[in-house]
């Protein structure tokens, strides 16, 4: 299940990023949401972020605890291991003439990790980053693997020290706080012991509604984040620690891409994400007051009206989107998703006579299914195929709006006398300057300089232009008016890219393989892949009164308006009201939120 959308915060005073034992899984969009996300409006310019549409490849992997890290805390011994005495710094010779003493460097002791041992094995496994089978092994004496163990549990505690403070006593009766909810069907959803009171609250006032509450088992869960921080603000974590939970991730996904956003915007003539009757940690802090019943009624009541009011638009749009299209284009794109899903069908089939013990498939039996999955792809690839050329006049109502856009821009740049080029911003100078300064050619490298040089001269004599002058006043005047044409250019190369995507298929933009939790293909957000009813925010059809009445989770009902407001209510903060891009499925606790954003120093949950 995807990771969620987090607020860029406190990067500047992070440590270094703890160690890695095993390489994380590779980078992804999720670094880009990281610097996007919410709650707060525009927490990183559109500079930072334009270089990070489609990040790529795996971060390397870092070496072992106690390596030259930089952080400062030496590594835990390993089991039965004797640790070496630190050795001490050289000092530097005393000076005959002063009066003073030197202190001999002390090593830093390695964090408390016994206490993880005593966790419930699900718990465990996440912070060694461990399947199962490696949880065993290193249980039963496998050295490499309770080396390993020992390393990711001291990199742990050290990024909980981070996140949640320094007292480690916090951290270890938080983590034996989280326990599961059983939601029926033998499936489980791991959380703190907060947000399962909040969440039992919420239940209990749905079903009185005779509303089930919504299912889910996507709650407490690391991902191997606490073993490389990277950028990530504190917040980041809430999966981590319990504070967070997922719901509908395929029919409510993360859209954090602004191709997407700038597409949901043209077409329905609104952003995906809900505008909120207050903003950022105005709203935490009133979330907090609600859900601990102090609260103002009428400031309570107006961010819930807003939530109503947000929801019907949200709702409204994400059909509206499906439906914009002729209906020649959904059927050529339902044709080419059901052919792609026939194959996936036939894969099934086939798996499932493999794995038949009574009676046993015959040769005949597997030569048949192996032929449906052939003759399957075959129909697929040609549907496929035949699809591609014809993208063009299909989303062309959509590209003919697309291109009112870039017309409008490209006369204002014209209006204006700007060389769209030539024009670049802070971050792009930034980043022509790194690879100039990483030329080993030095006529290269020369000439490199002298084009940002002149880049930069460009930038100056425009706002002189735009601004009427080269006084403080007229210079400040133009350099706004260049902000804004930067601002601009962001939205062609947006708006371009957008096109491009749909006449193309660029990067899946219009089809992929399979459904995605973020960021998904146009197929699936036009609901046309038989997998899921798709759209950017799709909540659950009415029912589900007798699963209410008996107490049950629903995975078909429950994630609606009503579900939304009680846990607004209750004190979680809603993903889908975060303005650097919506995460509909997400709600975090806000007391949890607001006690990793101050590590610590706000009160913790209870």
């Amino acid at each position: 299940m995807a990771e969620r959308l987090r607020a860029a915060e406190e990067t500047a005073d992070q440590e270094p990023a703890p160690v890695v034992v095993r390489p994380p899984a590779p980078v992804s969009n999720r670094e880009a949401a990281d610097l996007l996300g919410g709650p707060g409006p525009a927490a990183v310019g559109r500079d930072n972020v334009a270089n990070l549409g489609g990040p790529a490849g795996n971060r390397a992997v870092a070496q072992w605890l106690g390596s030259s890290s930089g952080t400062g805390v030496s590594a835990a011994p390993a089991p039965g291991a004797t640790q070496a005495s630190p050795v001490q710094q050289k000092q530097p010779a005393p000076n005959p003439g002063a009066q003073h003493t030197t202190t001999p460097a002390k090593a830093v002791e390695p964090p408390p990790i016994d206490w993880i041992e005593s966790l419930p094995g699900h718990i465990k496994q996440q912070i060694d980053n461990f399947t199962p089978d490696q949880e065993k092994a290193a249980g039963q004496g496998d050295q490499r693997l309770a080396e390993a163990q020992a390393r990711n549990r001291v990199t742990f505690m050290r990024t909980m020290r981070w996140a949640m403070g320094d007292d480690d006593a916090v951290i270890q009766k938080h983590f034996q706080d989280i326990a599961p909810i059983d939601v029926g069907d033998g499936d489980e959803l791991w959380a703190h012991s907060s947000v399962r009171d909040r969440l039992a609250t919420v239940k209990t006032e749905l079903e009185a509604q005779g509303i089930p509450m919504p299912k889910t088992t996507v709650g407490l869960g690391m991902r191997g984040d606490h073993l490389s921080r990277g950028t990530k603000g504190r917040t980041w974590f809430t999966h981590a620690v319990g504070f967070a939970v997922d719901w509908r991730a395929y029919q409510t996904p993360r859209i954090t891409d602004e191709r997407l956003i700038k597409l949901f915007e043209i077409v329905t003539g609104g952003r995906p994400d809900m505008k909120a009757s207050v903003e950022s940690d105005t709203r935490i802090d009133l979330e907090i007051k609600m859900g601990q019943g102090t609260a103002d009624p009428a400031e309570s009541k107006k961010l819930l009206d807003s939530v109503d009011a947000e929801y019907t638009r949200l709702t409204e749009a994400s059909d509206k989107f499906k439906t914009d299209l002729p209906d020649e284009t959904l059927d050529r794109l339902r044709e080419l998703e059901q052919a792609r899903y026939a194959v996936i069908t036939a894969q099934r089939a086939l798996a499932r006579l493999a794995a038949r013990k009574k009676p046993k498939a015959t040769k005949d039996e597997i030569d048949a299914a192996k032929k449906a999955i052939t003759d399957a792809q075959e129909h697929y690839d040609k549907v496929r195929t035949a699809i591609v050329p014809d993208l063009p006049k299909l989303f062309e109502p959509w590209t003919k709006k697309i291109d009112e856009r870039i017309d409008a821009i490209d006369r204002h740049f014209a209006q204006a006398g700007i060389d769209e080029e030539q024009l670049t911003s802070d971050f792009g100078l930034k980043a022509k300057v790194a690879k100039a300064a990483a030329l080993k050619d030095a006529d290269a490298r020369k000439k490199a300089f002298e084009d940002i040089a002149a880049r930069r001269k460009y930038r100056e004599d425009k706002a002189a232009e735009l601004g009427g002058g080269t006084d403080k006043a007229s210079l400040a005047k133009g350099r706004k008016q260049v902000q804004e044409l930067i601002d601009e250019k962001f939205q062609l190369i947006t708006l371009r890219g957008m096109k491009d995507g749909l006449m193309n298929n660029t990067n899946g933009f219009v089809f992929r393989g399979k459904l995605a939790t973020d960021d998904p293909a146009i197929d699936q957000l036009l609901g046309l892949m038989p997998e899921n009813r798709g759209g950017f925010f799709t909540p659950d059809q009415e029912g589900g009164s007798s699963d209410a009445a008996s107490g049950k989770f629903s995975g078909q009902h429950g994630y609606g308006l009503a579900f939304i407001k009680a846990m607004v209510s209750h004190g979680f903060e809603a993903g889908m009201a975060w303005r650097g891009g919506s995460d509909p499925m997400h709600f975090e606790l806000a007391e949890g939120r607001k006690f990793l954003k101050t590590a610590g120093q706000s009160p913790a949950p209870r």
